[in-house]
């Protein structure tokens, strides 16, 4: 579950990510004011996993990261977790259900429409969709949201993927006569 405070165009391509990710476990904050909260909670349910929280004054920017004094804390301890995990949910519950402005545009396709083969994948991607669809678009993504490839135009054969190192991605698939998909993909 994810609560955001806001999000801008730059965040647009992180925010679908964790839409396709996540569905309506991605939200808007939904209480009046700002929300300059900055945690994490793992696993404060399970004890036996080391539950832990990440706090500090680090915004998860790339500023914070690269030119600003921050820190960050890595607590490992159930009780602390879950003191969190109480403080989020009924923030979490308040949040607005997000609809980004990707998803206005172009909305979502099913699995009937677009499928993705083989997955995972060494070397090509190929995509089949529903008679009379037209691939506009292929963005290739890292989990952060990092565009790493674009293909645009007629695109017939699908993305090379076999320069990529192994690991999981996101293909962001847009048509020509409108509509989106965002896929999870391995390459191996």
């Amino acid at each position: 579950m994810v609560l955001l405070n806001d999000y801008d165009q730059y965040g647009e391509p992180i925010l679908n990510t964790l839409k396709a990710s996540l569905g309506e476990d991605v939200r808007l904050k939904g209480e009046s004011g700002i929300m300059h909260h900055k945690y994490m909670v793992v696993d404060q349910a399970h004890a036996d996993s080391d539950p832990l929280v990440l706090t500090g004054s680090h915004n998860w920017s790339s500023s914070a990261h690269l030119r600003n004094d921050e820190n960050t804390l890595i607590i490992h301890d159930q009780g602390v977790a879950n003191a969190y995990y109480q403080e989020f949910v009924p923030r979490f519950r308040n949040g607005e259900i997000l609809v980004s402005t990707e998803d206005k545009k172009h909305p979502l396709l099913s699995d009937l429409q677009v499928q993705i083969y083989p997955n995972p994948a060494s070397e090509w991607i190929h995509i089949r969709t529903e008679e009379g669809m037209e691939v506009a678009s292929i963005f290739l993504m890292d989990p952060g949201g990092r565009v790493l490839q674009i293909q645009e135009g007629n695109i017939r054969n699908g993305m090379d993927v076999s320069h990529i190192s192994d690991g999981l991605y996101f293909l962001s698939i847009t048509f020509g006569g409108g509509g989106q998909v965002v896929r999870k993909i391995a390459v191996l």
